[in-house]
């Protein structure tokens, strides 16, 4: 059987089901919004019940060969049911009982969520946030050009990187993405402009710098167990596109056609990829007026449909016949073992 986790609308998701439904093939979908409880574990025989109480239906994790992380996990669907008030039992007001079952929760979580997963799995809960800065030192050790980039605090330092460079500024976690019932709030890569400057306070927050690369064109790559599916991004000649093309023009869309990475550029990015290790995810690079490979970052979760339509990779069909190979390949093991 093969288990995927993922969210109620996400629609690559969904093609990817489509697809498994078209081979006949048998999957549970457990959705982020669900609600799951934890039957009964058998530790030696490595049985785990599960019952989704949104589809009211028992699992067995024994019976799953194959596992893809797309989204979620079950650090989300597992409600943690607290104890009551210390004072019922500690004769005083606290949360010492609350936290300790708490963290028995989070234990058993994450030991259900790595057994599940191991060599089994497309993609991994635990590698579903990556650090970016250890990411481009890693892209960088291996050999990859990387921007020339800073974490800058102080405006003076600030005014004597701009004095020197073009930069741009970026999140180093992850961008902003908030909406209320009226707003939606993103944040994206924007260039930092001198006459801005005097407006920033003198001490910041840190923030990452980059310099601006006088681009070419734009690469979102998705990989998937050793192959790699290429698509250039034509965002340069479109003022709202030029810094970063997710500030899309729906009135002029950028020009996406399919590309074929340099076998020097796919042996460096695939290294990236295996010292991280992880076996799917989508990289970003942009090329340079001079031909140079800048290495930007790796979205482990990756939007990969974005990447399939205009190039018409049909990686929606891709992936569910990965997870039909990763299924064949471990019940085999578990037959023969």
């Amino acid at each position: 059987m093969i288990l995927i986790f993922s969210s109620l609308h996400d629609f690559s998701t969904t093609m990817v089901c489509e697809w498994l439904n078209r081979f006949n093939e048998k999957f549970i979908r457990i959705n982020r919004e669900d609600a799951v409880d934890i039957d009964y574990i058998d530790l030696k025989n490595g049985e785990i019940y599960l019952t989704i109480n949104t589809k009211d239906e028992t699992i067995n994790l024994n019976t799953v060969d194959a596992v893809w992380y797309r989204r979620g996990g079950l650090d989300r669907n597992i409600q943690i049911k607290y104890a009551k008030n210390d004072d019922h039992y500690l004769f005083q007001e606290g949360h010492v009982l609350n936290k300790h079952i708490q963290d028995e929760y989070i234990t058993l979580i994450s030991y259900m969520q790595d057994k599940i997963e191991k060599e089994k799995s497309l993609g991994y809960k635990r590698k579903s946030s990556l650090n970016k800065l250890k990411v481009l030192d890693i892209a960088n050790e291996i050999g990859l050009d990387i921007p020339k980039s800073w974490i800058v605090t102080k405006k003076k330092d600030l005014i004597r990187l701009k004095e020197k460079h073009d930069l741009i500024t970026k999140a180093i976690y992850e961008s902003v993405y908030y909406q209320t019932q009226d707003y939606a709030y993103y944040t994206y890569t924007n260039e930092i402009l001198t006459k801005e400057i005097k407006n920033f306070p003198d001490v910041f927050p840190p923030s990452l710098l980059q310099e601006k690369i006088n681009k070419k064109f734009e690469l979102r790559i998705f990989y998937l167990r050793g192959t790699f599916y290429s698509m250039a991004i034509f965002s340069q000649k479109n003022k709202r596109t030029q810094v970063d093309f997710r500030n899309y023009d729906g009135e002029i869309p950028n020009r996406s056609v399919p590309f074929e990475l340099p076998d020097d550029i796919k042996y460096k990015l695939e290294k990236v990829f295996l010292k991280i290790g992880l076996n799917t995810g989508s990289a970003d690079m942009v090329v340079d007026s001079n031909d140079t490979y800048f290495f930007l970052e790796i979205n482990p979760i990756g939007q990969f449909t974005m990447t399939s339509r205009p190039c018409n990779y049909n990686l929606e069909k891709l992936v569910a016949l990965e997870l039909i190979k990763i299924k064949n390949e471990n019940s085999k093991i578990k037959t023969e073992g």
